[in-house]
């Protein structure tokens, strides 16, 4: 990114889920470095919206002291809960005690073009295409927020339409529906070869592990269809170039930063 983002003039704040799961905030906290070094950026910082600390409010305000600018960048896939209720309530707070900051919001990951693109090379990794034609199954985290499941729909149907697969499937891990039990069930009610069951996650930690645990025990009880599990896009190498582009564009789409 160059030297831009650590000149004094603003900071970069990313901000994840925050996991009971140590390994998942490290993995955050590993990949928020190594998008730092991509953007030669010292004021690049990171925040959780719970379960893990320095919280955003916290942070926010210590950036504030520092910066009359500051990027929220969320590593957050859909506009659930977070997205939508906590997020920008905690930057009017911010807002309300800093009267003269300028805090902008960058958009949600799920549907980004370049991710959805990581998400297709890691599914070619397990099933590169070739004379068999596969089935696609899609796994969310799941959401009570009927926007978020919509979207992983659609990003389900992008994946499915460059790709030579019959359909996709989508399935959720919890809140919603249907379940990954229920989605194994339709293809092998289908009739279902083989079936690449990819998870739409940034991070994995316990959810990664609940979805193995559910693959494994359908597995062992039907041989059909074959299983082929593909690393979700969080684990992509090119992933923090990604999003290091996705902080030059949302720094130049507010003026802040013209390189």
């Amino acid at each position: 990114m160059g030297s831009g983002v650590g000149s004094g003039r603003f900071a970069v704040l990313m901000v994840g889920h925050g996991s009971a799961c140590t390994s998942a905030n490290r993995a955050f906290e590993a990949l928020v470095a190594e998008v730092a070094r991509r953007c030669d950026a010292s004021a690049l910082a990171f925040a959780y919206l719970g379960a893990a600390a320095p919280t955003l409010g916290t942070e926010l305000a210590r950036l504030l002291e520092q910066y009359r600018r500051v990027l929220v960048v969320p590593l957050l896939l859909f506009d659930a809960a977070h997205a939508g209720r906590d997020l920008p309530r905690a930057l009017e707070a911010a807002r309300s005690r800093s009267p003269g900051a300028e805090i902008e919001l960058t958009p949600v990951l799920g549907e980004a073009p370049a991710l959805i693109a990581l998400a297709r090379e890691q599914v070619m990794a397990v099933y590169p295409p070739g004379p068999a034609t596969p089935e696609l199954l899609v796994v969310g985290r799941g959401s009570s927020y009927p926007g978020a499941v919509d979207a992983l729909r659609r990003v389900a149907e992008a994946l499915g339409g460059a790709w030579p697969v019959e359909g996709p499937f989508v399935a959720f891990l919890a809140a919603a529906l249907p379940t990954v039990e229920v989605a194994l069930a339709s293809a092998l009610q289908q009739g279902v070869a083989d079936l690449v069951v990819l998870p739409y996650l940034l991070f994995g930690g316990n959810l990664a592990r609940d979805l193995r645990g559910r693959l494994e025990r359908f597995g062992g009880q039907h041989p059909h269809p074959r299983l082929h599990l593909a690393s979700h896009p969080g684990v992509h190498p090119d992933l923090p170039t990604v999003l290091a582009e996705h902080v030059c564009s949302n720094l130049r789409r507010c003026g802040w930063w013209a390189s």
